[in-house]
């Protein structure tokens, strides 16, 4: 018992001092963590559109779940790939080939964003969605954009392809939480998108689903170049 106990502890030493000096393994597992609770944003959106018949909180219960799913495809495939394939020449294309799938579904998935947040600008009801989930989903907000500002700056300057796609997908989750945390607001403390509000929330909504737009066409054209460089 002893024995196994000990070594318990030096694997969880190991683990530990990995994660301090691999930032390439921290992001990884760090973003198999977090897209826990994106999936858990995701179904509090679910809880929000029943509760409030808000259309809204379903198309971003939608959004955050294929953002989450698409977290963990990216960790999984590219742990797969560091364990079985130990080349790193063979490694680039298929790295590459992955990324770029990622990125063509980051767009699509922005493009449709512009339904809901139509709908988003052009709703004239108040919603009386309380104090309690005006709260959660700052609380939330905060956290998505602290964590997407940390690793922003830092996963730029790594060459690894997986890094770079966690670092989009995480600043998409946090413009996808100022989104919603600006609709609760709206809805919960003024009167509905009106003719003085009108104005504000479209540009606002508009520069940051311009902003995700931008991002993934980017990717999807430093991708595409990279692809056929190699191919």
């Amino acid at each position: 018992m002893y024995v196994i106990m000990k070594n318990d502890v030096k694997r969880l030493k190991n683990l530990f001092k990995k994660l301090r000096s691999d930032f390439v393994f921290n992001t990884l597992t760090g973003s198999a963590l977090s897209s826990l609770s994106t999936l858990a944003f995701a179904l509090y959106n679910v809880y929000l559109g029943i509760r409030y018949g808000a259309l809204w909180n379903y198309c971003t219960a939608i959004y955050c779940a294929i953002l989450a799913l698409t977290k963990a495809c990216t960790v999984y495939t590219e742990r797969r790939l560091s364990l079985s394939v130990k080349d790193e020449a063979a490694l680039l294309p298929i790295r590459v080939k992955a990324c770029l799938t990622e990125s063509v579904v980051l767009l699509i998935i922005d493009l449709t964003l512009i339904a809901p947040v139509s709908l988003m600008v052009t709703q004239q009801r108040a919603l009386d969605y309380g104090a309690v989930p005006a709260i959660a989903t700052a609380a939330y907000t905060t956290y998505k954009v602290a964590i997407a500002t940390k690793n922003y700056h830092t996963a730029g300057k790594q060459s690894n392809m997986a890094v770079r796609t966690l670092k989009r997908i995480n600043f998409k989750e946090s413009m996808a939480s100022v989104l919603t945390l600006q609709y609760i607001l709206v809805m919960t403390f003024g009167n509905g998108v009106d003719s003085r509000m009108l104005p504000v929330c479209a540009s606002s909504t508009f520069f940051i689903w311009t902003a995700l737009i931008v991002q993934s066409l980017t990717a999807v054209i430093k991708t595409t170049s990279l692809k056929r460089c190699i191919d």
